[in-house]
């Protein structure tokens, strides 16, 4: 009872963005038109959440801990076979290959000792049905037993100890499975989900402890496996697991557990899919907040983004989850509607995968230079800015800064770059500012380079610690913000058109200016009303309101609290991906026990 207890509210507090509105329609069609007849590219590959635990768990099976009851009668099955015997998991396995899905992440911690895995009876299933197997690595409820929340328990910490136990027990769970049934991607990788919350974020450890770290991490698992790997872990923003992130790309890669939680662009291999989220079951056995997520505009935008943005994985939360709502499994609730849903989904994106957005470079500096000098202006913003940059450029590789070489551009159509470490970085894309859309997001500090001298005829550093307004060209406000020492003052240069200034009441400083496809953003700190200009301009269609990736103090979603007070929080902002019409016709049923909204 007490780990499923830090299991659940794990996700109802961790994950800073939730949310729900089931009384909005699903639009019938975008309500912006941008092309869908693009390249053909490889489909993702695709995982279900697995759970096995409910012969292990105190309470009833369908009992009052269950969202949605399921008819097992109906399948042949009764309450005593779920999680015991051939025929249950013959039916599950049965569900998941009329699915479609390429394989299931298994949800596996220490359990008396040994990791969690299949038993034998369900290891013969898998390989009846040839069920491709990774692992989902709960970190955190591992760390959390007995108590009623997660706290702020540190458990990942550079040391390469605590790196090599982790290590061996990924290792020992795949033990347990014929390596035929290990789940490998279309690259040839074992993706491995891990849901981690306690990284030490202390300035005290080094960025060398962290990169020892995650070098261990990496290339022992691979040693042991025999496949290359990537470790796909619950993006939060601390820098220790930035390094990860930035230094990493290719095998340490962001995801988000559910459809509103924050998931920055470095990394944008992966996309969640969360056919609806009621925790009423949790309430109902621990007296805890109630969060529900059935906004159809969520199925749309997560449908767009894994069709049209290019991911590795798509990861799909989750096949047998009942304590939490989120089951795809057909139920009495739903019945086979959200199962007939998603395999359309699947099979649509499998046949029609496409290309439609410019291939784009994302540039950063490295983030942990910053926690060293305990530079909070500079790690914030620049951390900051990776999570709007997920609903702007959903498609975007990235590179750090140091690592950039000149030939590495050439196959790219837009360049964000945001770094400011790298002169000569700034003249090869001064090179290529009349052949690509590039997109210069940064303060340009050396007021003396060549992409200043595009832009400008002379910069200043001016330090600013007051609010301005941000106006266009007809001195209409839009906004007030604070501006810092982000913005400089410019003179634009006569072939530069200036957009948004910043009027302070006195001076009026460019902060959006534009020469050709290219940008300069002269205001650091992640501003919708300023990015929506830029991507607007840049893909030729305006943008439209999406639900997705919250911005951290709210999100699309309905809290019912003990008690009874219901309150309803929304959240939208501008983003490339649309809500793409369904493959088949889905009315989502309202919610048990169906709350009214307080006043």
């Amino acid at each position: 009872m007490k780990k499923l207890c830090c299991r659940v509210v794990a996700i109802v507090i961790l994950l800073t963005s939730i949310g729900c509105d089931s009384s909005t329609p699903i639009p019938v069609t975008p309500t912006s038109t941008a092309s869908t007849s693009g390249e053909r590219v490889e489909p993702p590959t695709f995982t279900i959440h697995f759970f096995d635990w409910y012969a292990r768990q105190p309470w009833p099976i369908n009992g009052s801990g269950w969202t949605h009851k399921i008819d097992w009668a109906k399948y042949g099955l009764s309450t005593s076979d779920v999680d015991r015997t051939a025929k249950y998991y013959d039916n599950q396995f049965d569900f998941l290959n009329r699915l479609g899905v390429d394989g299931i992440s298994y949800e596996t911690n220490i359990l008396g000792g040994k990791m969690i895995h299949p038993s034998d009876i369900e290891t013969a299933s898998i390989k009846r049905h040839n069920i491709k197997v990774g692992a989902f690595y709960d970190w955190a409820l591992e760390n959390a037993p007995g108590r009623p929340e997660p706290g702020d328990k540190i458990y990942v910490k550079p040391d390469v100890a605590i790196a090599n136990t982790v290590v061996n027990k990924i290792t020992e769970f795949y033990s347990y499975l014929p390596k035929e049934q290990w789940l490998i991607d279309k690259h040839g990788q074992m993706p491995i989900m891990i849901f981690a919350f306690g990284f030490d974020s202390s300035t005290s450890n080094t960025p060398q402890a962290w990169q020892q770290f995650y070098q261990t991490l990496i290339s022992n698992l691979e040693k042991n496996l025999g496949h290359p790997v990537v470790l796909y872990i619950t993006a939060i923003n601390i820098w220790s697991l930035e390094y990860g992130f930035q230094h990493f790309p290719q095998n340490i890669r962001p995801f988000n557990f559910v459809m509103d939680s924050m998931q920055h662009q470095i990394g944008h291999n992966e996309v969640s899919w969360n056919v609806n989220f009621d925790n009423l079951g949790v309430q109902h056995l621990f007296n805890l907040m109630r969060v529900i997520r059935d906004d159809p505009r969520y199925i749309q935008e997560m449908y767009w983004l894994a069709k049209y943005s290019e991911p590795e994985l798509v990861f799909i939360y989750d096949w047998n989850e009942y304590y939490e709502g989120a089951n795809i499994m057909p139920d009495e609730t739903y019945g086979d509607t959200r199962f007939n849903l998603v395999k359309a989904m699947i099979k649509d994106i499998k046949e029609n995968s496409q290309r439609i957005l410019p291939r784009t470079l994302l540039i950063t500096d490295d983030f942990s230079g910053n926690s060293a000098k305990k530079d909070w202006h500079d790690s914030a913003e620049e951390m900051a800015v990776m999570f709007p940059f997920r609903r702007y450029i959903p498609q975007a590789d990235f590179k750090l800064a140091s690592e950039v070489k000149p030939e590495d551009l050439a196959g790219y159509d837009m360049i964000v770059s945001m770094q400011r470490s790298n002169p000569a970085l700034d003249t090869e894309l001064s090179k290529l500012a009349g052949s690509k859309k590039i997109i210069f997001y940064h303060p340009l500090v050396n007021s003396n380079n060549d992409m200043t001298s595009y832009f400008a005829d002379s910069t200043n550093y001016n330090s600013r610690g007051r609010k301005v307004d941000i106006v266009d060209v007809q001195s209409v406000k839009l906004e007030t913000v604070e501006a810092r020492d982000d913005v400089m003052d410019i003179k634009p240069n006569s072939s530069t058109e200036v957009l948004l200034y910043a009027n302070d009441g006195k001076d009026k400083t460019p902060v959006l200016l534009k020469r050709g496809n290219n940008y300069w953003i002269n205001y650091f700190w992640p501003d919708d009303k300023i990015l929506e200009r830029v991507f607007s301009g840049i893909y030729g269609r305006s943008l439209e309101q999406a639900i997705l990736f919250g911005n951290g103090d709210h999100a699309q979603r309905l809290f019912v609290y003990p008690g009874g007070k219901v309150v309803q929080d929304t959240f939208s902002a501008p983003a490339v991906y649309q809500h793409l019409p369904l493959p088949v016709p889905f009315t989502a049923p309202p919610p048990a026990e169906v709350p009214k909204v307080s006043k």
